[in-house]
């Protein structure tokens, strides 16, 4: 169904709204921080509750803000890091009338950068960054760092209720996400497990899985086991090394290093090597960092991993001038599609064991709004839900 929602947007109309009662709760806001590891973004939200029977509908109000740098370089620059707080409650402020702040719920929420945080700062910056939000005319409620297996769990709940509000009637998508840090996935399952959670959507249980993979993300992975092959034909990478641009010995290289990092890095969740045999008839939905990296690889829509490698193979062979002239993006982000395309081959295949025929699509937004965990969270929230700490 999102391979028409995505070529034919806003074609595929969602469920009709109905409320379960005659009486219309009154429609609120909720705020929810998204604390990566690059940056910090916020995201304001519009919410009717039991608009879709036990589910609220929700929508978003603006467009998202970013600040950088993210939380977890408070222990080296917490000016700058509290500066980037305060602009994004300011953003906030503006975003809502002031005759609503004082009830509007505000989290902030953590992912894998704060993850890889030792524990001591973790502590430390938390409780910096919750004595000031405390301060602001929201409704503060918590500010922590959540468990990857929330951060996927949301992540499923925004991208199939952005695809049609969770009709009992549709068939639910899998999600795959990657992230700076770490990368995730998140599908129905059959029964529940160690790694589900059990939510109700209009009148039908599911059983999520999702799990999170840290240190698995695409920047932890590029600093792990990135050699010259990794990068475009004549990338400067140091004083005395140049990218050599070979996708198939990156993929090669890649694999083998995580197979020896995976036995030596305690806080790796290592998705080499696992059982996770996902199910190859399911829809599966690419976001973030996916998104992106097949975006710059000329995909449209829709991903096989077969013409993954060869598309890799052609952006990894061409020289850094070239690369430079043809694209826009910045030199930060052009450098690393070259291993982003080998490690997300070697990942798909050899740690999720998705089919070479397995068709991916990829999207930042459904319906015209970005899929980000953050819905997931205000939806989840909303239902009476908290998330589980890391």
């Amino acid at each position: 169904m999102l391979g028409v929602l995505l070529s034919t947007a806003g074609c595929n109309a969602p469920s009709k709204p109905h409320s379960s009662n005659n009486q219309v709760p009154e429609k609120h806001y909720s705020i929810v921080i998204d604390a990566g590891s690059s940056g910090s973004r916020i995201y304001v939200y519009q919410l009717q509750p039991k608009a879709l029977d036990n589910m609220p509908e929700v929508t978003m109000v603006g467009k998202p803000k970013k600040f950088k740098p993210g939380i977890s370089a408070m222990a080296t620059d917490q000016e700058t890091v509290m500066q980037s707080i305060a602009a994004l409650v300011e953003h906030a402020k503006q975003s809502i009338d002031s005759a609503y702040w004082g009830k509007t719920p505000l989290y902030l929420m953590a992912t894998a950068g704060m993850r890889l945080v030792e524990k001591q700062q973790q502590e430390k910056t938390m409780h910096q960054i919750s004595s000031y939000l405390t301060t602001t005319p929201f409704a503060f409620k918590k500010a922590m760092i959540i468990s990857g297996q929330f951060e996927g769990l949301y992540g499923w709940i925004a991208a199939n209720y952005l695809d049609d509000q969770m009709d009992p009637n549709q068939k639910r998508e899998a999600l795959v996400e990657m992230g700076g840090a770490s990368t995730q996935v998140a599908h129905v399952a059959a029964t529940a497990g160690d790694r589900t959670q059990t939510r109700t959507y209009r009148g039908e249980e599911q059983h999520i899985y999702a799990f999170s993979y840290l240190g698995m993300g695409s920047n932890e992975a590029i600093r792990m086991t990135a050699v010259p092959e990794c990068y475009p034909v004549g990338y400067p990478i140091s004083d005395s090394q140049k990218g050599t641009g070979d996708c198939a010995a990156c993929a090669k290289k890649v694999a083998q290093s995580f197979a020896q990092l995976c036995d030596s890095i305690s806080y790796l969740d290592c998705l080499f090597g696992e059982d996770v045999h996902l199910d190859s008839a399911s829809t599966y939905l690419a976001v973030s960092g996916f998104y992106y990296t097949f975006k710059a690889l000329d995909f449209a829509d829709t991903v096989r991993l077969d013409s993954l490698h060869v598309r890799g193979s052609r952006f990894c062979g061409k020289t850094w001038e070239e690369i430079q002239k043809q694209y826009d993006d910045s030199p930060e982000y052009l450098s690393t599609y070259c291993f982003n395309a080998a490690y997300y081959g070697a990942l798909l295949r050899e740690g999720y064991h998705l089919k070479e025929s397995t068709v991916i699509l990829s999207t930042n937004k459904v319906n015209n709004t970005e899929v980000s965990w953050t819905l997931g969270a205000a939806i989840d929230l909303e239902m009476g839900f908290e998330p589980d700490a890391y």
